[in-house]
């Protein structure tokens, strides 16, 4: 505020004396106003580039559930036909089609496993449930098709690894809905399998889908055992499935399950779910009662496989008394700090957020908007559980759960548990009865909330809760019963926000779904709050202010947060500044600041005032010196708007750039004041300057000051000559040269200027002159008056008083009329001119004229006008006014001098006029004069009395009123008639709530003045209004009946009084003969659903409804009512047109009517399309001449595009050619020595170890026994009689595979070892395997398993034994036929790989035919020749070895062992990890080139390994290499040497390479690069993490490759699938195997072609080739880098495409490596066709030939594995499993000498 005025006596100013003004109050405000931070809402308005949004691209394919990666932030959604796998920022990367399929929901099983007789549509998919399997990178999306089938999808790419579906267990449930499953994953570490448990809604199908069971969770995803049950037998289940008794109770019962979570050692569900009650009286369908629901929570033990630890405690909580029981979401998190203080648990504690509707009724159609936001402690949960669980074991009460056990059942025995009790199979399921009450945080009665989610920040528990209105509402929980709601955001556009909601990776943005958008909302939006008040003040703790970058952001984004009062997080923290002093003139330049809460300021801060001026500010401390701007920079003042200028201060950071604090500041300046009391009365410090006649805030400038004034009025009569005179104060003397003072008057818009004389200093007077305004309408006229001095300077006229110029005649045609003028006028009435004028213009004598107060001051001949009304009732009551002149100027004059019928009329005082003479008009209101009424003088042109009754009967009355000694009567007449009469109401009905016409025929009705009809009910009066028409009729309007809505019946009801107020007639106030009667209101319904009913012209509209009554008049329509239709004929119109129903004072539309027209066209359609044609003709003409006009540019354009197309076109086949010419020369080079002993084939031995024991180099089977005793080896020998018998070895086999424990590794450790021991005899290991496979065969089809999936999968003995025994008799072949192909196809990948830039790290190739593994980027690189030294003989000619620049150290040595090497097997050449890589340059010159050393570059956390560009070695190289034996100690390599290099020194010094190993693993590492665990500095080569692009870019370098490998590709596929090719004969054992496979489909009457084509595509192709193609070092002595193992995948897949029978539908979201080969598979099917058939017609081998076959190949062979060994390692599963084999012995009845007992006891000795 700025400081308060006290006057001095320096100054005066010249004013008017009667113009006094008081100097106002004045307000300021020095800056906005701060909000309160109590329970303040902000709406925020999301910006751009926060905020992401996904929709669905089908508005049937809706979304129905969300998963996010916590690892990499990517988003999976589960949606109606589709799962998405969406970026961070939800850009889609790929998606994956899960329907709409044929499918029937009758059909269980599905059609798939038996025919369904039901009818299939086309069916949509809904997802059910979507899971993250992190342990093996795989989705778990389930959906609602063929009754639950889940598919197991890869993370990477949702490549389908596997669909379950051959088995009952594979359908988790057959529910439609997307809400009514919920899973929980639950891992047991690396040793076990996890497991799924499975929570369903059943619908109905108790006997099919247990409600809630455990499944395993099989790593393998083609696994059979996949969603097995845990647990299964006869008696006992990992399941709970719903009784059938339960649905006699409650025919709809079903449980609903909203959430599910594991917690310690349980796994808990929420559900929703109906109450049993006592017995079926409270099932909804057997009473016809509305069902009542309960929320409960359910409890399991992880480890519980029978579950016998079932609990189930019922949840709500209640709210000023609300009962909150319907559980819509929830959500599991913990406590955070200040919660946990609240709920008495520990911060790490779970807590359990969740929203409840209003009460335990579902009303979908009367959905309450009544929720509740309440919160759990999940340890108080389990400690209520544990009391209950205890109280049971102790035998108290029941076990309480009325759904699962109908009957009560009562607890027993006595047993103490603890917190981990997994309970027994006794007293087992328990319910709890007793509610768990939570506490409630927060209701909405508004906006229903249907989704939660929360986390803990910074100790605050912050809740996220989505709403039906698709906002997300944020709340702060600082305690049980404290919760802030700060902010709301509005999600979703439209429809509700679903309860899957997850948070992003970081926390930084929450994933909000509705069924058609996918949103991304940040969890804070500090920066909508621009001031540190509203940052602070809002609530959100994430939120704090930036000081010096002005800004509201969370802390970790506000540079140097750390340092001392940077960052502000609490209100109290915020910048405050005071300035001194608070306001200045323009023309003064210096203030001081005063700032508090400021962080350090030696940067320099500046001072800004607003957009004027920018100046250095000089820091002191907390202070701030600042220089104002010059008083020419300011903007210009004007004094209408105020002497003075608020502008915005700023201080600005000189570190930041920013301003960071600002207050209001005031400048004001005194010149704008052009009067002295404007400027002494300004609130500033301005004084008055009286001869500059200026203003100014520096007194020292003038020479004396004075102010003052007083005030009169002033009144002139016109064309009357008089001085006016002003009294005045401080009236300066004109001095020397200067002009004197002048009157100025505006009179009537023109200026009249009259001389005037100063007399002294407080007295002016204006010159005499008469004045003169036109016109008769205005008896006075104020006139503006202003006094000047010297020209202009006008003297101050505070009081703004103006001369009031006056005419006595006007408007005063009466003597009173002139009486009642202001007595300071003088006028008198001029009785002998009969007018009203000034005496001295009276010119009849002193007794001729009457004056006000003055002898003669009584106006003669008062005259009465008028009097209305003429009539009124006999009782009286009416009003009744006399209008007339002169009646009197006083009250006293009239009072008890007014009489109407000879009764006095006593007016009562209401209105005293001023005093004056006789003839004052007065208007008196009485109302029943006997009693006192109303009296009010209005100027006396009236009177009014209200009568009463009459004393005389009926009849015409005279009127006279007594006025002093005057009588008035004349021939005014006043009639009493007979009171009206009500004779009939027509209708005498209404409807409750009034307003309908009632028609009231009587008598004398036009006399009552106000006519009301009334009814009264219920001790309620209710009145409307009456409309007279004529002396007979009336029509009213029916009053409603006091009755309130929730009462209204459906029956009528009469009211208890019903009449007329008619003025005083008290007989109507209530008839006694009425019958009438209010009908209940009519209710409509709506004319359609959709609220449009189409019709035809004329065609009737229908209302339907109830408690329709007959029509009334004035309807546009006619109308024909029964008691539930009203028909009415619609109008001749066509168009859109709303209806609208009308009853009393009931308006309902039901609806729109559309009529369209019979006539196909009207006469404006007709109209409409000549114009439209003409204007169509007109535009094709345009179009054409324009399009001719384009067209020759585009020809040219066209021929440009396609001669660039073709140059294009040139230079890619230019390209591939070149590629495939110089890649045929290489391999030419490569291979043109290559004969049967140059390529490097491993022999039998590792081979075959490779293939039965992959990964395990050194196996037993290749050993001897480390203790072979001669007892050992004869129970070993005793052993291996029993293998070599048949029925003994089957008979182990399949005990083996029917026990539990014995795994899939087992399975295959067993074949292989069977196979080892048997390589000896192949010709009973042939036999075996035939009865192995003859049995599986028929166990499949016994299982009615697809026939397809035979041989699909290595789970069983049988099929790994098959595999084994292809590759011990396919050996020959591989090396004599398609061990060439398959070599040449490795050798031509590998060295078109290396011809291009692969990424050591990543293992990434420009060059490649794997998306997985090709590069992302445009890498520049350049290919070098280098000589190089063999190390081995280093006189030796120079190897010429190309490289690229771009290659890494290790990769240059790699290349160059492999053509120093070039045909000898990898095994047998040195390891470049071993050797050092040394550049001789010159004379002396050495430089040893490493990965990594000390000139490794590292920037910003990332090295980069070197490479050969790193060493400058960019040109044709002719300084030789050389490899030196590396030196190791303690993995340390030391090399001293000072060398020069490309004209530069490099000056090692002790070098340390942080890896060892080969180089093969620096190439072969993962694709995620990972920072080192001592520096956090992460490696990279060519390729950094997020520098990839799209692939789709570079797929084209995919094609160029496959283009370029084809031909090897084709030569491999054509050997493999060749009956005779290179001069090898097909494998009798590929026949032989065939025709067995054709020998098992006929005794099983198979006859389907394409069964037969799988079981040989499954047991030849699928099961040997692939594996060998994957793995080509399994046969030839050779290293496989990462990159080569994947293109090598690529043509595996390809293979197997090829082998199948089934079409692939291929299309853009397809995967890229089905993509490439699409136009080849079809030509390799046929290939595998005509091989199958060729086969089939070559003649059969006999079984004489095929054991002699089989008996060369086990002579060859024979002592390639050390059988004891084998049989020692066999024996050991017998040991595992010894009672169960030992059943084989019996049933075999062998000789005691091979009893296994005997040999068992054998062994031990």
């Amino acid at each position: 505020m700025p400081p308060s005025r006290t006057p001095t006596s320096l100054l005066t100013c010249w004013v008017l004396s009667s113009l006094v003004l008081p100097v106002p109050a004045l307000t300021m405000v020095h800056g906005p106003q701060v909000l309160s931070s109590g329970s303040q809402v902000i709406t925020a308005s999301l910006q751009q580039d926060q905020y992401s949004s996904f929709h669905a691209e089908n508005p049937e394919w809706t979304f129905n559930h969300l998963a996010v990666d916590y690892r990499n932030g990517n988003v999976y959604l589960g949606a109606v036909n589709r799962i998405y796998k969406l970026s961070p920022s939800l850009e889609v990367q790929v998606s994956h089609e899960t329907g709409p399929d044929e499918d029937n929901r009758k059909c269980y099983p599905p059609r798939i496993v038996q025919p369904c007789s039901e009818p299939l549509t086309l069916t949509n998919n809904v997802n059910k449930m979507l899971l993250m399997d992190y342990r093996e990178n795989r989705l778990l999306a389930c959906g609602s098709l063929y009754q639950g089938i889940c598919k197991l999808l890869r993370l990477d790419d949702l490549f389908k690894l596997g669909e379950p579906f051959h088995k009952k267990e594979h359908y988790l449930s057959g529910v439609n809905e997307s809400g009514a499953v919920f899973g929980v994953i639950v891992s047991y570490g690396n040793a076990s399998p996890d497991m799924l448990f499975v929570a369903t809604a059943v619908d109905g199908k108790p006997e099919y889908f247990p409600t809630i069971s455990s499944r395993k969770l099989a790593r393998n995803s083609e696994e059979d055992g996949m969603f097995a049950y845990v647990f299964h037998d006869e008696f006992v289940a990992s399941m709970i499935k719903i009784p059938s008794d339960t649905f006699t109770v409650i025919p709809d019962f079903d449980i609903y399950y909203i959430y599910g979570f594991a917690s310690g050692n349980f796994v808990y569900f929420l559900t929703l779910q109906p109450e049993m009650g006592g017995g079926p009286t409270t099932g909804s369908s057997a009473a016809g009662k509305e069902q009542v629901y309960t929320s409960k929570i359910v409890r399991l033990c992880k480890a519980d496989t029978a579950f016998n630890s079932y609990v189930e405690v019922p949840i709500g909580c209640i709210s000023g008394n609300v009962e909150y029981r319907l559980l819509e979401a929830a959500y599991l998190a913990k406590a955070g700090s200040i919660l946990a203080r609240s709920l008495d648990v520990a911060p790490d504690d779970d807590v359990l957020f969740a929203v409840f509707s209003k009460g335990q009724k579902r009303r979908p159609r009367q959905d309450t908007q009544d929720s509740a936001l309440c919160v759990f402690s999940l340890r108080k949960i389990n400690e209520k559980i544990k009391e209950r669980l205890q109280s049971c074991y102790k035998g108290e009460g029941t076990l309480d759960l009325a759904w699962l056990k109908v009957k009560d059942i009562p607890c027993s025995s006595l047993l103490t548990i603890d917190d981990d009790f997994c309970g027994l199979d006794m007293n087992a399921p328990l319910g709890v009865s007793e509610m768990v009450r939570g506490k409630p945080l927060f209701t909405e009665a508004a906006d229903k909330m249907t989704s939660v989610i929360g986390y803990v920040y910074k100790n605050h528990s912050l809740v996220f809760v989505g709403t039906k209105s698709g906002r997300v509402k944020k709340i702060r929980v600082d305690g049980s019963s404290r919760a802030l709601q700060y902010e709301t955001v509005q999600a979703v556009t439209s429809g509700p926000v679903l309860r899957d909601m997850a948070f992003s990776s970081d926390h930084h943005y929450l994933y909000v779904m509705s069924e058609t958008q996918l949103s991304r909302v940040p969890v804070e939006a500090c920066g909508q709050y621009s001031t540190c008040s509203e940052c602070l003040g809002s609530g959100d703790p994430h939120c704090g202010w930036c000081v010096l970058h002005n800004m509201c952001t969370r802390k970790e984004k506000c540079k140097r947060s750390s340092e001392p009062r940077r960052f502000a997080s609490d209100i109290k923290q915020c910048v405050r500044l005071s300035v001194h002093p608070n306001n200045i003139s323009v023309s003064q330049f210096s203030l001081v600041l005063e700032a508090h809460n400021v962080p350090d300021l030696s940067a320099g801060v500046n001072c800004t005032f607003e957009d004027l001026t920018e100046m250095n500010g000089l820091v002191e401390g907390n202070r701030i010196r600042c220089s104002s701007p010059a008083e020419r920079e300011m903007p210009r003042i004007i004094v209408d708007k105020g002497d003075h200028q608020i502008v915005q201060l700023y201080l600005k950071s000189k570190e930041t750039g920013l301003a960071f604090a600002n207050t209001s500041f005031v400048f004001y300046n005194c010149s704008v004041h052009k009067s002295c009391l404007s400027c002494v009365s300004s609130p500033y410090q301005c004084h008055w300057c009286k001869y500059r006649h200026d203003c100014t805030h520096d007194p020292r400038t003038c020479s004396f000051r004075r102010d003052g004034s007083r005030t009169e009025k002033i009144l002139v009569p016109v064309n009357v000559v008089k001085p006016i005179t002003l009294r005045a104060k401080n009236l300066p003397q004109p001095q020397s040269g200067q002009r004197g003072y002048e009157c100025v008057l505006t009179i009537q818009g023109n200026e009249h200027r009259v001389p005037a004389l100063r007399f002294n200093s407080s007295s002016v007077q204006c010159q005499n002159t008469s004045y003169f305004y036109d016109g008769m309408e205005m008896s006075s006229l104020p006139v503006e008056l202003t006094v000047i001095w010297n020209g202009d300077f006008s003297i101050d006229n505070p009081t703004h008083n103006k001369v009031h110029l006056y005419k006595c005649d006007a408007q005063r045609g009466s003597c009173g009329l002139c009486l009642k003028a202001n007595a300071q006028f003088g006028c008198v009435w001029c009785k002998g001119e009969n007018r009203c004028t000034l005496k001295q213009d009276c010119k009849q004598g002193e007794n001729q004229w009457l004056e006000h107060n003055g002898i003669n001051s009584k106006c003669t001949h008062p005259r009465i006008t008028q009097i209305t009304p003429l009539r009124g009732p006999r009782e009286g009551g009416t009003l009744v006014t006399i209008r007339g002149e002169n009646l009197g100027l006083d009250f006293k004059e009239i009072e008890g001098n007014v009489k109407v019928a000879e009764v006095e009329c006593t007016p009562i005082r209401g209105a005293e006029p001023r005093p004056g003479v006789r003839g004052t008009i007065v208007n008196i209101t009485g109302s029943h004069l006997d009693a006192g009424s109303n009296v009010s003088i209005m100027g006396g042109l009236w009177l009014t009395c209200r009568t009463h009754a009459s004393l005389q009967g009926y009849g015409n009355v005279s009127v006279s009123v007594s006025i002093d000694r005057a009588h008035l009567q004349k021939d005014l007449r006043f009639e009493y008639v007979e009171d009206p009469t009500i004779i009939k109401i027509e209708p005498e009905w209404s409807i409750y709530s009034g307003h309908t016409p009632v028609t009231v025929t009587g008598t004398n009705l036009d006399i009552i003045q106000t006519p009301l009809i009334r009814a009264k009910y219920n001790g309620h009066e209710t009145l409307n209004l009456c409309q007279v028409l004529s002396a007979t009729t009336m029509l009213c309007q029916a009053p409603e009946l006091a009755i309130s809505l929730s009462r209204q019946l459906d029956v009528p009801e009469r009211p208890d009084e019903f009449g007329f107020k008619l003025d005083d007639v008290q007989a109507l106030m209530a008839l006694n003969n009425t019958k009438f009667i209010y009908y209940p209101n009519p209710e409509f319904e709506q004319l359609s659903v959709s609220g449009v009913l189409e019709l035809k012209p004329g065609s009737p509209i229908i209302l339907k409804g109830r408690n329709f009554l007959p029509p009334t008049n004035n309807k546009p329509c006619m109308l024909t009512v029964s008691e539930t239709q009203l028909l009415c004929e619609s109008p001749n119109l066509t168009g859109r047109h709303k209806v609208l129903a009308r009853v009393g004072g009931i308006e309902f539309s039901p609806g729109v009517v559309h009529i369209t027209s019979d006539s196909p066209l009207s006469s404006t359609a007709i109209i409409g399309i000549a114009a439209a044609g003409a204007m169509l003709i007109l535009a094709i003409v345009m179009v054409l001449i324009a399009y001719k006009r384009k067209s020759r540019e585009s020809d040219l354009t066209l021929k440009r595009l396609q001669m660039q197309m073709d140059n294009l076109e040139s230079r890619v086949a230019l390209e591939c050619k070149e590629a495939f010419a110089e890649l045929q020369t290489d391999i030419h080079e490569l291979t043109s020595d290559l004969d049967g002993a140059g390529i490097p084939f491993l022999d039998y031995r590792m081979y075959t170890m490779r293939v039965l024991f992959p990964g395990i180099e050194e196996h037993p089977v290749l050993k001897d026994l480390e203790v072979l005793q001669e007892q050992v080896e004869k129970g070993l020998k005793l052993f291996g009689q029993l293998i070599n018998n048949k029925v003994f070895l089957l008979c182990f086999i399949r005990t083996l595979e029917a026990q539990r424990g014995f795994s899939m590794r087992d399975r295959g450790n067993v074949a292989s070892l069977i196979m080892t021991v048997l390589q000896s005899k192949l010709e009973y290991a042939t036999d075996v395997l035939k009865n192995l496979l003859s049995d599986l065969i028929d166990r499949n089809l016994e299982s009615k398993n697809h026939p397809k999936l035979l041989l699909r999968r290595t789970e069983s003995v049988a099929e790994k034994m098959l595999t084994n025994w292809f590759t011990f008799l396919l050996y020959k072949f591989l090396k004599e036929c398609a061990g060439e192909p398959l070599f040449s196809l490795f050798c031509a990948i590998k060295q078109q790989m290396e011809k291009g830039p692969i990424d050591s790290i990543t293992g990434e190739a420009r060059y490649s035919l794997s998306e997985d593994k090709l590069i992302r980027q445009q890498i520049d690189y350049k290919t070098l020749v280098v000589n190089c030294i063999h190390p081995e003989n280093e006189k030796s000619p120079e190897i010429q070895v190309k490289v690229l620049n771009c290659d890494t150290i290790s990769q240059v040595k790699e290349k160059i062992l492999d053509a120093i090497y070039k045909n000898v097997p990898h095994s047998h050449r040195l390891k470049a990890s071993d050797m050092d890589l040394e550049w001789r340059q010159g004379r002396g010159q050495r430089m040893i080139l490493q990965d990594e050393d000390i000139t490794t570059k590292i920037e910003a956390d990332w090295k980069r390994l070197n490479m050969l560009c790193h060493y400058q070695v960019l040109h044709l190289v002719k300084s030789p290499f050389t490899f030196h034996p590396r030196q190791r100690h303690k993995a340390r390599i030391n090399i001293q040497s000072n060398t020069a290099s490309c004209g530069f020194p490099l000056h090692f010094a002790e070098n340390m390479i942080k890896y060892t190993g080969s180089p093969d693993s620096l190439r072969s590492r993962t694709p995620m690069i990972t920072p080192d665990l001592e520096s956090g500095v992460k490696v990279w080569h060519l390729v950094k993490n997020h520098d990839k692009m799209v692939s789709e870019i570079y797929l084209t370098r995919l094609l160029a490759t496959k283009g370029t490998l084809q031909k090897f590709v084709d030569d491999l596929f054509e050997t493999i699938f060749s009956t005779a090719h290179r001069g090898s004969a097909l494998p009798l054992a590929i026949k032989y195997m065939f025709d067995f496979l054709d020998e098992q489909a006929d005794k099983h009457s198979i006859h389907d072609p394409h069964v037969r084509h799988t079981w040989k595509s499954n047991c030849l192709p699928l099961r040997f080739w692939v594996n060998v193609i994957k793995n080509p070092q399994f046969v030839f002595d050779i290293h496989k880098s990462s990159i080569t193992d994947a293109c090598l995948s690529v043509v595996a897949q390809t293979f197997m495409d090829s082998c199948s029978t089934s079409e692939h539908r291929l299309g853009k979201d397809s995967p890229s490596n089905k993509l490439l080969y699409a136009k080849d598979i079809p030509s390799y099917k046929s290939w595998v066709e005509r091989y199958y058939s060729d086969i089939s017609k070559m003649p059969a081998i006999s079984d004489q030939d095929m054991n002699a076959y089989l008996a060369e190949q086990s002579r060859m062979h024979m002592s390639e594995f050390n059988s004891m060994s084998s049989l020692s390692e066999i024996y050991s599963y017998v040991g595992k499993y010894t009672e169960e084999v030992r059943v084989c012995q019996r049933i075999l009845n062998f000789s005691a000498a091979l009893d296994l007992r005997i040999i068992h006891q054998t062994l031990l000795l």
